[in-house]
């Protein structure tokens, strides 16, 4: 048996992964390992470590003060399980006990252990610690020798007690354990043993709606920070009608409506419930948009609506900084269906991406990065240019895994050839996901540099503005696709 290495969202996507329903068809299951996060505060130069649901989203948000995600993370068993599971062979371990520093009398510090000694010492009035609570579980190694299926946990302790200021930082990884004693922290071994590493999350965002609606506007970035839905070349859908199905007219070659009380559709000023079928219209909720494009009736060339999500200028992050002590990488994933493609006219397409405006922080110039998730067009190949609308330059690529730019982790592009009729069929559908380490950026913007040498050839200098799912008609014809779970994420390198 090997280690187990989980490659986590977060807290709250592993808690979902629990919760799911997939667990049922096991017949006997095993106890599932968490993840252990650790943070650094700048401030007081301390690590904490953490698998509680409530505190990781109350230090993801700031509320404790200046904690970020270090990038460190191991798995431990929880306290805690459901009947009818069992621990894998070897056990789940032992109980981690965690301890605070006694306000007024000891440090501002927490100290884990499962050592039973160690744990009845600290728990004695006068040491400067009490008990704060179990943490998780954890089993315990043999004279400093963890068993075969586990990964060594280090514990490391900055020797600052005359300071009263006493801290430990547990890590997996030797580069991390050597750096620390190189620091002047005393090694002081393994003192757990962890069922396998995880990778998690260093800054995430999403599109998502307000409430149960998307903010629509006209433009080509939304007003303010946040999520907003992007209506360009056409007419901003904001007339509301309570929707209870949509269909298919096979004949006229629109969508249908019933009214009801099934969602709320947003479809062009002026329409009825008689006319609003043949309009463009959104309708979505908090994470999933329901998406029919129609080019009928627009004047230029191009009509698309984006789902779109703006950094606050707080939240702006800067995917390659060398502001961790692990190399980073970006993530965009989404998925999408796929049910309803027209292309009416001869040179006219149909097609959608995820894209990415980049803004190299030096010169305050920025271009965008788009990666086809579908269409009527060409896959294969690569291609740099501007965007005639706002002027920005852009390079363009597709899910795939021979782009020179990526890693494409997820399914490859959606073919969905032309054709002069709607092509309704059971959704072609796909997840996708992209990784592009500082490395494979570098060859982004040297592609983008070819349009606009003006932009900075350091990956570093780069921060994302914002981000979006792009919905394309070209030309002549219509759309119906469904886009959902469009996240953009920093990992560490992997």
């Amino acid at each position: 048996m090997t280690p187990f290495k989980l490659i986590l969202l977060g807290f709250s996507a592993l808690a979902g992964l629990l919760a799911g329903p997939a667990r049922a068809f096991i017949l006997f299951p095993e106890v599932y390992p968490v993840p252990v996060i650790e943070y650094y505060n700048p401030a007081t130069n301390h690590y904490f470590l953490t698998i509680d649901y409530n505190e990781i989203t109350g230090l993801d948000a700031g509320l404790a003060g200046p904690w970020t995600r270090t990038g460190n993370a191991f798995l431990a068993f929880p306290l805690t399980y459901n009947s009818g599971e069992r621990c894998p062979a070897g056990g789940c371990g032992e109980i981690v006990t965690r301890f605070y520093g006694t306000p007024g009398l000891g440090p501002n510090s927490h100290f884990y252990t499962l050592v039973l000694s160690e744990v009845d010492g600290l728990k004695q009035p006068g040491t400067g610690w009490s008990f704060e609570k179990q943490a998780f579980r954890m089993r315990a190694p043999t004279n400093g020798v963890c068993p075969a299926s586990t990964v060594p946990v280090y514990r490391l302790y900055n020797n600052r007690w005359m300071y009263n200021d006493s801290n430990h930082r547990y890590v997996t990884k030797q580069a991390l354990r050597a750096k620390m004693v190189s620091l002047g922290w005393i090694d002081e071994g393994v003192q757990m043993c962890s069922p396998g590493e995880a990778i998690v999350a260093l800054e995430t965002q999403w599109i998502g709606g307000d409430g149960n609606e998307f903010r629509v506007q006209e433009g080509d970035r939304c007003a303010s920070a946040g999520s907003c839905v992007l209506a360009r070349g056409i007419t901003a859908p904001t007339t509301r009608f309570l929707v209870q199905s949509l269909t298919v007219d096979q004949a006229n070659n629109y969508l249908n409506l019933t009214t009801g009380s099934g969602g709320t559709l947003l479809v062009a000023p002026g329409a009825t419930a008689d006319n609003g079928y043949q309009q463009s219209f959104i309708m979505g909720n908090a994470s999933t948009a329901h998406i029919y494009l129609n080019s009928v009736g627009t004047t230029g060339a191009l009509s698309n609506f984006d789902l779109a999500y703006r950094m606050p200028e707080g939240k702006r992050f800067f995917p390659w900084a060398r502001d961790r002590e692990v190399e980073t990488e970006l993530s965009l994933s989404t998925s999408v269906a796929v049910t309803t493609v027209a292309v009416r006219t001869p040179g006219s397409a149909a097609y959608g991406h995820p894209s990415v405006e980049f803004t190299d922080a030096r010169s305050g110039r920025s271009f965008r990065f788009n990666v086809v998730a579908y269409g009527t067009i060409p896959f294969a190949g690569d291609f740099v240019g501007v965007d005639p609308r706002d002027g920005k330059p852009f390079l363009a690529t597709s899910f795939r895994t021979t782009s020179p730019f990526l890693r494409s982790l997820g399914a490859n592009a959606i073919d969905t050839p032309p054709g002069s009729y709607l092509r309704v069929a059971s959704s072609a559908t796909g997840w996708f996901e992209y990784r592009v380490n500082a490395d494979e950026f570098a060859r982004v913007l040297a592609s983008a540099r070819t349009v606009d040498g003006q932009l900075s050839s350091d990956p570093a200098d780069y921060y994302v503005d914002n981000f979006r799912f792009t919905n394309e008609v070209f030309g002549e014809g219509a759309l119906g696709v469904t886009v959902y779970s469009t996240y953009i994420i920093r990992y560490p390198r992997n």
